[in-house]
């Protein structure tokens, strides 16, 4: 991160350079957050699909036995 901020802003001054670097970590806190999110609402979707042919399963093991 260091390098980006000297490459980008040679003559900035080290107050500049500091603000940029917390912005950049700021964003990469973010990214990770989202990433997480996608994980967590994958993770959800996953459970969700099991329940669903779980209970599948139930009510047609339960309409065979009436029959």
């Amino acid at each position: 991160m260091h390098q980006i901020i000297e490459g980008c802003c040679v003559e900035a001054s080290e107050e500049q350079k500091q603000k940029m670097e917390d912005t950049m970590l700021d964003l990469v806190k973010i990214c990770h957050h989202k990433q997480f999110l996608c994980i967590h609402d994958d993770v959800d979707n996953l459970i969700e699909s099991a329940l669903d042919s779980k209970l599948l399963s139930i009510n047609s093991i339960n309409s065979q036995r009436l029959d």
